[in-house]
C-alpha cells in the first residue's frame, strides 16, 4: 500500500505556497482560535441570551464551509460587497454613547486582507494607497489626535480615532482587492444581491410595523397609519432610518447608472427592477433628507450625462417610468410626509447648531475633543436655551465643534478629494461605462447632502461613505478606457 501524503489545503488555485505565507497562515489560525476561545468564554460568563452563542456557532459553521472552497479569495471579495448593509456589532468597550466594537463588515474585511496576504493575491500588482484620498484622510485623523489637547475624555477620543483608522483600512483593502474586472464583478454582485435582500427586509418591516436587525434585536418605531397621518420610520438592518434612506437613495442612483451603460454589467439584479424596488423603499423610508438628496443626485446626472455620455439620455425615459410607477403606488405615503411640519423640524436643527457654535467659540482651533460632543453638550448651552437637546444634526457642525478649524479643513479636504477622485474616474473609465461613474458621484452627493441634516459619525454611516469612495476608485481601474490599456502595454514593452 502506498502511504498517503497529508497536504495542507491551499488558499487559492496556487498549489505551492511560499514558506513565509504558510507561517503567516499558521499564525492567523492560532489568532482566530484564541479569539474564538475568548469570545466563547465571555458568552458563557456574561451573556444572558442564547442568540449570541447561536451566532457564534453559526460563524463556526460558516468558517468550516468557507474552508471547503478552493477560490476563497474570490468568495471573500464577494462577501466584502455583500455584508455592508447588514450591520452587526460585538461591543468590546462602551463609554457613554461611544462604542468600541467589532462589526461584521470589519471582520469580513480583515478576513479578505488575511486571505489576500496568505495567497499572494496582492503581490501581482503593487499595493496602491490612493494618495489623493489617503493623505487627507490621514490629515483628518491627525486633527482628531490634536483634539486630545482639549478633550475631556481621552477614552472616547481614542475610540473615535480607532474608528477613523478602520474606515481608511477598509477603503484600502477594498480598492486593492477588486482591481481586476473579475473581482470587481464579484464585488458588485455581492453588493446588489445584498441590496435586493435589504429591500425585501425593509418591505417586511413596513408590513410588520417594527424594525429588526440580523441578530433578531427589535426596534419598535410604531406602526404606519396613513388615515391618522402617522408614519413609522423603519430602520432596515442599519439601525437608524436616515442611514437606510441614504442607502436606498445612493444605491438606486447606482442602478440608474448601470442601466444607462451601453454595455451590460451582470450584477445579479435587473437594473430597471432594482430602480423600481429601490425607489419604492426610498419612498417608504419617508425621510426628507434622502428624498432631496436623491433629487439632487438625479439632477446632477441629467446635467452631466449629455456631456460625457449623450447617447444614454434616451434611456432616461425608462428610468422615469420606473420611478413614476413606484411613486404612484406609494403616493399616500409621499403625501403624508409632504404634509408634515417641515418648519418645526428645521427650527429644531438650527437650535441644535447653536450648541455646536458655542463649542467652536470656546475651542476654535482644535475643538472640544473628537467624539465627546454628546458628553459635554450640557456645558455649552446658550443662556437663553430652550427646546430639545440632542447631538447636533449636522455632521459638518459636529466636526467643527469636536475638532475645530483644523479638523473642519481636513474633513472638507477629504470630501472634496473623494469627489475629485471620482470625477477623474469619469475620464479614465471606458466610454460605455461613463454613466456608471457619473452615478457614483451622484451617490456621493446624496451622502454629503445628508450630512447637512444628520450626524454621520457612526460606523453604519461611515461604511456607506467609504464603500462608495472605494467604488469610485475600483470602477475606473477595472474598466479602463482602451487608450489607457494601450498606454500601459507600451510602458510594459519599453
Amino acid at each position: 500500500m502506498k502511504a498517503r501524503i497529508l497536504r495542507l489545503p491551499s488558499f487559492s488555485s496556487v498549489d505551492l505556497l511560499p514558506v513565509r505565507s504558510m507561517w503567516f497562515a499558521y499564525g492567523v489560525t492560532v489568532v482566530i482560535a484564541a479569539a474564538f476561545l475568548y469570545v466563547a468564554n465571555t458568552m458563557i460568563v456574561r451573556s444572558r441570551t442564547l442568540k449570541y452563542a447561536a451566532a457564534l456557532l453559526a460563524v463556526g459553521v460558516m468558517l468550516d464551509v468557507f474552508l471547503s472552497f478552493k477560490a476563497r479569495y474570490s468568495l471573500m471579495v464577494f462577501l466584502a460587497g455583500f455584508t455592508m448593509p447588514f450591520y452587526v456589532e460585538f461591543i468590546l468597550i462602551e463609554r457613554d454613547s461611544s462604542l468600541l466594537a467589532l462589526t461584521g463588515t470589519f471582520l469580513v474585511t480583515v478576513g479578505l486582507a488575511t486571505v489576500a496576504l496568505s495567497t499572494g493575491a496582492w503581490s501581482k500588482n503593487p499595493f496602491t494607497f490612493v494618495p489623493l484620498v489617503s493623505i487627507p484622510a490621514l490629515a483628518s485623523i491627525c486633527a482628531g489626535f490634536l483634539s486630545l489637547i482639549t478633550t475631556t475624555d481621552r477614552t472616547i477620543t481614542f475610540i473615535s480615532l480607532i474608528q477613523a483608522f478602520e474606515m481608511l483600512a477598509v477603503f484600502l483593502v477594498l480598492v486593492n482587492s477588486a482591481r481586476s474586472s473579475i473581482n470587481t464583478h464579484l464585488f458588485l454582485r455581492g453588493t446588489f444581491i445584498a441590496f435586493t435582500i435589504e429591500c425585501g427586509i425593509y418591505v417586511l418591516q413596513n408590513i410588520l410595523g417594527y424594525s429588526f436587525d440580523i441578530m433578531g434585536n427589535v426596534k419598535m418605531d410604531g406602526g404606519r397609519s396613513l388615515e391618522e397621518g402617522r408614519l413609522g420610520f423603519m430602520r432596515g438592518t442599519f439601525g437608524t432610518p436616515h442611514v437606510a434612506g441614504t442607502y436606498f437613495a445612493a444605491w438606486t442612483l447606482l442602478l440608474i447608472g448601470f442601466y444607462l451603460c451601453s454595455k451590460r454589467i451582470k450584477i445579479a439584479l435587473n437594473p430597471v427592477l432594482g430602480i423600481l424596488i429601490g425607489g419604492g423603499c426610498l419612498i417608504l423610508n419617508a425621510k426628507r433628507g434622502p428624498w432631496l438628496g436623491f433629487a439632487i443626485g438625479l439632477v446632477f446626472m441629467v446635467v452631466m450625462l449629455p456631456r460625457v455620455a449623450p447617447r444614454s439620455i434616451k434611456k432616461l425615459v425608462a428610468v422615469g417610468v420606473a420611478l413614476g410607477l413606484a411613486l404612484v403606488v406609494l403616493l399616500p405615503v409621499f403625501l403624508v410626509r409632504a404634509d408634515a411640519n417641515h418648519e418645526s423640524a428645521l427650527e429644531e436643527r438650527l437650535n441644535l447648531n447653536r450648541v455646536a457654535w458655542q463649542m467652536f467659540h470656546a475651542h476654535p482651533i482644535v475643538g472640544v475633543g473628537l467624539g465627546t460632543y454628546d458628553t459635554v453638550k450640557k456645558d455649552y448651552l446658550p443662556e437663553d436655551w430652550s427646546g430639545w437637546l440632542y447631538e447636533v444634526h449636522n455632521q459638518y457642525m459636529l466636526t467643527i465643534a469636536e475638532t475645530g478649524t483644523v479638523g473642519f479643513i481636513a474633513a472638507a479636504s477629504l470630501y472634496l478629494c473623494i469627489i475629485l477622485a471620482a470625477w477623474r474616474g469619469v475620464r479614465m473609465i471606458d466610454h460605455p461605462y461613463k454613466p456608471l461613474q457619473v452615478s457614483v458621484i451622484a451617490a456621493l452627493l446624496v451622502v454629503f447632502w445628508e450630512m447637512f441634516w444628520n450626524m454621520w459619525d457612526g460606523r453604519n454611516c461611515q461604511y456607506l461613505l467609504w464603500f462608495l469612495a472605494a467604488t469610485a476608485i475600483i470602477l475606473p481601474n477595472a474598466l479602463p478606457a482602451k487608450e489607457d490599456l494601450s498606454q500601459k502595454a507600451e510602458q510594459r514593452a519599453q
